[in-house]
């Protein structure tokens, strides 16, 4: 399986140096010096990440990783400067981003955050996808729809959701039917478990709607 790392650096040759010591380590390397040409490209399949440079023009770190998760870069993000405020890294933390490096980085650590990066996108990436994939379909349901469908994912029973919504037994069930069929979902038991990988993407920042840019 191809590892992928996606370099963001406004200096090609510290793209160059990183990309080097990342494909010793048989770790596939794609750079970039504008942001605006990373936030264009396709998301990979994992597993992948994002190695950016916190002082690129135009951007902010906090709005680049907003973006990228909006347009589905789902991947882990790590930030790198030389210095910058401990509140700076909080906020990007907080936001959903993997981890910061201070520069310079010496090669053992660079490799061994990387590393972790792309572990991590090799456990959780094909369920962060999934999840991606139920939030867009769930902008084609109905509001009644919605509703018991979220409330099944919730770990309702029919006869429980109707008695919440005030509505017969009959209406959800051929509610139910009509969200599960749109969102490719077989059942009850399989919708709890995609609700719960879209709880992750929430979690991950990769849904993230509030914030400044």
């Amino acid at each position: 399986m191809l590892n992928t790392v996606h370099l963001l650096n406004k200096d090609p040759v510290a793209n160059s140096v990183m990309a080097q010591t990342l494909g010793s380590i048989e770790i596939s390397c794609i750079t970039y010096t504008n942001p605006w040409e990373f936030l264009r490209d396709a998301s990979p399949p994992p597993p992948a990440c994002l190695l950016a440079d916190m002082t690129l023009p135009d951007i902010s770190p906090l709005r680049l990783l907003l973006r990228a998760r909006r347009q589905g870069y789902l991947h882990p993000v790590l930030f790198t400067a030389h210095r910058v405020e401990l509140d700076s890294i909080i906020t990007l933390l907080r936001h959903g981003a993997f981890g910061f490096l201070q520069k310079p980085t010496n090669q053992m650590t660079l490799m061994e955050n990387v590393q972790q990066a792309l572990e991590q996108d090799r456990r959780v990436g094909p369920r962060l996808e999934r999840a991606w994939t139920l939030q867009q379909r769930l902008a084609g349901l109905g509001r009644r729809e919605r509703q018991v469908f979220e409330k099944t994912a919730g770990g309702q029973t029919a006869p429980e959701v109707a008695k919440s919504l005030g509505v017969s037994h009959r209406t959800v069930e051929n509610q139910r039917l009509q969200a599960f069929r749109k969102l490719g979902i077989k059942g009850s038991a399989e919708a709890v478990r995609r609700w719960s990988e879209l709880e992750l993407l929430r979690a991950m920042g990769a849904l993230w709607t509030d914030g400044e840019e």
